[in-house]
């Protein structure tokens, strides 16, 4: 899906100004970013529609929902979910069909992968003053690895201001521990603990 100009500079500015919730309950490596733009009333804000996958900008694009790896739909389908419970436990109402809503949600997945350092146990014997003990982990040596990282990016935009007014993004999942699905709810939902207002 092709983003904004706007969409993607205000997305920068969240990643390189916004404030960092690193780790969570389930002690994963996930952080969460989300920053509002300042000035917007947020309580005037009542109805909100999720872009989906099918939509047009995604075809002119050129490119269908078939193009796009299975794990990233599904990741875009949870932090869609996530953010319309979000949303309505806020007070906003998904817009009927047909009609323009106030916010417009997007989701956007994306995976990469990154190098690191994992220091691994090697087993050997310690020596003391009570003779010698074979330990399982005498020492620790570094091994490089390589890591899989998700990216979820959530945008709410306001289509009378044509750009982002909310955006929220969640690294880290999909590096195979514990449950990915849950792992990205958690995210939206610590994303949306920063949205600034309930509807009036």
């Amino acid at each position: 899906m092709r983003v904004p100009k706007k969409l993607a500079l205000f997305a920068f500015l969240v990643l390189t100004a916004g404030s960092c919730d690193c780790g969570d309950d389930d002690d994963y490596d996930d952080s969460v970013i989300a920053k509002a733009r300042p000035g917007v009333d947020f309580s005037a804000y009542h109805t909100f529609h999720i872009a989906q996958l099918t939509d047009p900008p995604l075809a002119d694009a050129g490119k269908g929902p078939a193009d796009i790896p299975a794990d990233v739909v599904l990741n875009i389908n949870t932090a869609n979910d996530q953010a319309r419970i979000e949303l309505e436990a806020l007070g906003l109402t998904a817009a009927a069909p047909g009609i323009t809503a106030d916010l417009e949600v997007s989701s956007l997945g994306s995976g990469s992968t990154a190098s690191g350092v994992e220091w691994i146990c090697v087993p050997g014997y310690w020596w003391g003053y009570w003779g010698w003990t074979w330990d399982p982990c005498a020492w620790t040596e570094p091994v490089p690895v390589t890591y899989a990282i998700g990216h979820v990016l959530v945008a709410l935009s306001d289509p009378k201001l044509k750009e982002a007014v909310f955006v929220g993004l969640l690294q880290g999942i999909a590096d195979g521990e514990g449950n990915t699905e849950q792992r990205i709810r958690s995210g939206v939902h610590r994303m949306f603990d920063s949205y600034p207002a309930t509807p009036k």
